[in-house]
């Protein structure tokens, strides 16, 4: 029998949902806790875990695609890189998470990377094998639309976000989601810390460090937040 931590079923992370009406539901569902645990052996028998280090390329834009992968421990960062080679950050994938879409069945090509926030453990599916699985294990199946089904919602309101929003809006609402997800509580605030250094937040908002540097300056002289050397602590989240 397979073990798995099932405690940690919530531990789902996006930093693309900052949408209000999204906002109360930012957890993609959980790929495997609608399995009975016959279910779970039988789709972890078809999987071939893989360990990364961190910041190592789980797979590559423009690479073929061979299959997904299901987060098992650690952390994926997402992004997309432009013909000038500048990123932009599409989420953060906790434990659970299936990365390596849109595709998923098909041998076609990554249209974005993936890459390892710290040590991490995946489960790699084959095209293949993961075309068995749906067929036999109608449970799967509808784990695997509702996962695809949230991510659309993700990067739908990620379109929303960079093409209606200033970078000031763009900084407070993914601030809120940030705090909402990763924050942690203390007694003059709530503190963000790596990975989402200022380079980071800016590969997310799709702007410059220095205009996340310029926004977070304006935001602490309002004595919303204050900037530390590694870590964000949020003063006011309730004036984001």
């Amino acid at each position: 029998m397979t073990v798995i931590d099932r405690s940690n079923r919530n531990a789902w992370v996006n930093a693309v949902v900052t949408d209000d009406d999204v906002a109360a539901d930012v957890r993609q569902p959980d790929l495997f806790k609608s399995l009975t645990e016959i279910e779970l052996d039988t789709v972890l028998a078809r999987a071939r875990l893989r360990k990364l280090t961190s910041d190592e390329t789980l797979f590559l834009q423009g690479a073929t695609h061979e299959g997904v992968f299901a987060i098992k421990s650690g952390m994926i960062r997402t992004y997309y890189s432009g013909p000038s080679g500048r990123e932009i950050t599409l989420a953060y994938w906790g434990p659970g998470n299936l990365v390596g879409t849109p595709e998923v069945l098909s041998k076609s090509v990554h249209v974005w990377s993936g890459t390892a926030v710290g040590p991490t453990e995946v489960y790699f599916f084959s095209g293949e094998n993961m075309r068995q699985l749906i067929s036999e294990i109608p449970r799967f199946a509808v784990a695997m639309i509702e996962a695809l089904e949230f991510k659309g919602k993700c990067f739908s309101t990620l379109i929303h976000m960079l093409g209606t929003n200033s970078v000031p809006e763009r900084l407070c609402l993914l601030l809120r989601n940030l705090v909402a997800i990763h924050g942690v509580e203390q007694k003059n605030g709530i503190v963000l810390g790596a990975p989402f250094t200022h380079e980071a937040l800016a590969q997310m908002l799709g702007c410059s460090r220095q205009w996340v540097t310029i926004s977070l300056d304006r935001l602490q002289t309002k004595g919303i937040v204050k900037v530390g050397n590694r870590s964000l602590l949020i003063r006011r989240p309730d004036l984001l």
